[in-house]
């Protein structure tokens, strides 16, 4: 059985413009994905899992895609 563990650091958290970053990935097992210490937008990630894993429990899907975002700034 796979083990998953969800990595957020809350101390990384940085608001840009009018969305907030942070460090977040995934160890499943042994595997980090992403890869460790990911930086990306929480809250819009969060969002969207939040939604995706409901839909699963209140049987509207029977599948989720737990997205990861890429943050870019120039």
């Amino acid at each position: 059985m796979n083990k998953i563990k969800l990595h957020i650091d809350k101390n990384s958290f940085r608001k840009y413009k009018e969305t907030i970053t942070g460090i977040i990935y995934l160890e499943i097992n042994d595997f980090l994905f992403p890869e460790k210490n990911w930086n990306d937008l929480i809250i819009v990630m969060m969002n969207n899992w939040v939604k995706s894993l409901r839909d699963i429990k209140y049987k509207v899907s029977e599948h989720a895609e737990l997205l990861f975002l890429m943050v870019l700034f120039l």
